[in-house]
């Protein structure tokens, strides 16, 4: 495919103009084949097919296959190219890997799935009798889980997190399906962990929040990857991933990855090595409590200053410049991170021990307040303490 391409027998598909063009993708157990809808065209992506598979003595199964076209297409070119390349099947209104093969419309509909299979799971628990425990270990096991995939590659409407919410705190209180009982503790209560007197389940929009910041995540520290060449071609060509941009006409994949990105810029900093990447007064590369830039002694900043203006020629922290810049306290702790003019600077998760991003972590930062809210008072702390070791108490149970 790669060859025809190269040698101009088929055309890949282009985003923009400077965009790398994609002629295949290769899925978990699908291919897709991307050309012009020509006659041409089509006859070599059936003679790609046909070499591959004389090679490794396979046969492509054209009736399991469907084909695609552009909605400019003139339907009776597209029902000839149908016949020409023995493809009937047309697609795009079926599933590939649980999520539909075209995101468009309206998202409730499309999503509906969602909530439908979770309500459908759970319609065929309530059958059977269970403890507490039981239902606990049923929707964080299970109920959490069937969502994943979708919460992990687009946002979830407010609507659908409310039902999904709903229908888990429904199954938690009721005993059947069509009788409600009084719910004694609100859901919000129940998501905090067990330190904190909830039972550690989990809030579906934060979760979904977590999800989409490891895509986010992605995209910054794999800048390589097909996926962050297409999507910089597309919306952030003359910028960075992290700095706050939307493009022109984004899309919903899209526009749900930015949302994650918003709690991934909480607790992402610049680890610095040489310097040459990292704007002093602009980027996040000081760790206190929360990443943040440095504190700044005068009131003029040049903001084209980068942190590589503050190394000497020998490698070493310019004492007089960091002095002349920052407050002592920030000072110490730059002192602290020594350059390396070896490598290059390059993005870190502040919260996990490795520096990557991880769904646990993000799940717990987005549940944090932020730091210019007003702390918890002492009281909630010590409360906290008490519920923590209660889960840690030997208990016996009797049962009569």
């Amino acid at each position: 495919m790669k060859k025809s391409e190269d040698e101009g027998r088929i055309s890949g598909l282009m985003l923009t103009e400077n965009s790398q063009s994609i002629q295949h993708l290769l899925f978990v157990n699908d291919s897709l084949f991307l050309c012009r809808a020509t006659f041409k065209e089509g006859a070599e992506i059936l003679r790609c097919l046909k070499v591959y598979g004389e090679a490794y003595g396979l046969e492509i199964n054209f009736q399991k296959s469907s084909i695609t076209f552009g909605k400019k297409l003139d339907p009776i070119m597209i029902n000839t190219l149908g016949l020409y390349m023995d493809i009937t099947q047309e697609g795009g209104a079926e599933k590939h890997l649980g999520l539909p093969e075209c995101f468009n419309g309206s998202k409730r509909e499309l999503l509906a799935f969602v909530t439908d299979k979770l309500k459908a799971r759970l319609s065929g628990w309530y059958a059977n009798t269970l403890s507490l425990g039981g239902k606990e270990v049923l929707l964080k096991s299970v109920a959490m889980v069937l969502p994943v995939y979708a919460m992990s590659c687009f946002k979830l409407t407010k609507f659908q997190c409310e039902k999904i919410t709903s229908g888990m705190t429904s199954f938690w209180w009721n005993t059947c399906e069509e009788k409600n009982k009084i719910h004694w503790v609100s859901w919000e209560k129940m998501c905090k962990s067990k330190s904190e007197g909830g039972l550690g389940f989990r809030d579906i929009e934060q979760f979904n929040l977590a999800l989409l910041a490891k895509q986010a995540w992605r995209l910054l520290s794999e800048p390589q990857s097909l996926l962050s060449r297409l999507y910089k071609a597309k919306y952030y060509a003359d910028n960075d991933f992290i700095e706050p941009t939307h493009g022109s006409r984004p899309s919903y994949a899209w526009r749900s990855i930015l949302y994650g990105r918003e709690l991934l810029e909480r607790g992402v900093m610049k680890s610095i090595r040489d310097g040459t990447s990292t704007r002093i007064w602009l980027d996040k590369w000081v760790m206190d409590t929360v990443p943040r830039r440095p504190m700044n002694r005068e009131t003029r900043l040049d903001l084209r200053l980068l942190v590589s203006d503050l190394v000497t020629e020998q490698g070493l922290w310019d004492l007089m410049k960091l002095n002349e810049l920052f407050l002592r306290v920030d000072v110490d702790r730059i002192m602290s991170y020594p350059p390396n003019m070896n490598y290059k600077d390059e993005w870190i998760w502040t919260y996990s021990k490795d520096g990557k991003y991880n769904v646990k972590s993000g799940s717990w930062l987005v549940s944090q307040p932020i730091v210019y809210q007003e702390p918890l008072p002492a009281e909630t702390h010590h409360l906290n303490r008490l519920k923590s070791k209660i889960w840690k108490v030997d208990t016996i149970i009797q049962i009569f």
